[in-house]
């Protein structure tokens, strides 16, 4: 099979689907540890690192799986140097878009009025930069290059339908929110960003996941900062 031209040897279904749920298996798993981990600690510095230290274990992993386990190559989800400047405004493009559907819309169509909270936390500005250090650096491109990458292909590979790799992909993405959070308008977020993120790349044939990182990153950097900041009425 050719990919993004790397051919790579077929798997059998079984092996795809067995991959498919032990990576599956993994965000739950990390979950358990982070919130077990930082239960142990109240430093919120540590805190910050165990969830980094957990998305750069997860990559690696995925990378294992990828590479030693499956025999196969990384290149189809390595950032591409050729129009890397219309990647990146895809990526702003997107993941503002995200963001109006998921925050402004909702606001807007419940005639909710926006303002400026005005007692915003004092640890407001280490806050955000540790927000855009690990959403840009390790939560967008890591979990872009799981789901709308590793997990999205294995799925197509397994099923033979692009589309249906895309709803059994995003149903394993909203699976570990609803176990963390519950069910709620709070599962609206991460439905909207699995669903546009894989249709975009379905549909651009996208081999590198920069721009989905870059969109993944950017909603949820402006969904924390308009929680900060912002307040509706």
């Amino acid at each position: 099979m050719k990919k993004n031209n790397v051919i790579e040897m077929p798997l059998k279904k079984s092996v795809l689907w067995r991959d498919i749920v032990l990576m599956s298996l993994y965000p739950l798993l990390s979950a358990w540890v982070v919130q077990k981990l930082g239960g142990m600690t109240t430093d919120t510095t540590l805190q910050n690192f165990i969830m980094m230290a957990a998305n750069w274990v997860w990559y690696f992993v995925t990378w294992l799986m990828v590479t030693k386990i499956e025999r196969r190559s990384m290149a189809p989800y390595k950032i591409k140097e050729w129009a890397l400047l219309w990647q990146l405004l895809l990526g702003i493009g997107l993941g503002l878009l995200i963001f109006f559907i998921t925050f402004l819309l909702p606001a807007l169509t419940q005639g909710r009025v926006i303002m400026v909270n005005p007692y915003p936390p004092r640890s407001t500005r280490g806050l955000m930069l540790f927000t855009l250090f690990n959403q840009f650096l390790f939560v967008g491109p890591t979990e872009e290059f799981v789901y709308r990458g590793y997990l999205l292909d294995r799925c197509r590979e397994a099923t033979g339908s692009k589309w249906g790799a895309v709803l059994i992909m995003t149903c394993l993405f909203v699976l570990p929110h609803i176990v963390t959070s519950g069910l709620g308008v709070y599962l609206l977020s991460p439905l909207v960003l699995s669903l546009l993120t894989a249709v975009v790349r379905v549909k651009l044939k996208l081999g590198s996941i920069f721009a989905l990182g870059v969109a993944h990153a950017l909603a949820n950097s402006l969904l924390t900062l308009c929680s900060i900041y912002l307040m509706m009425a």
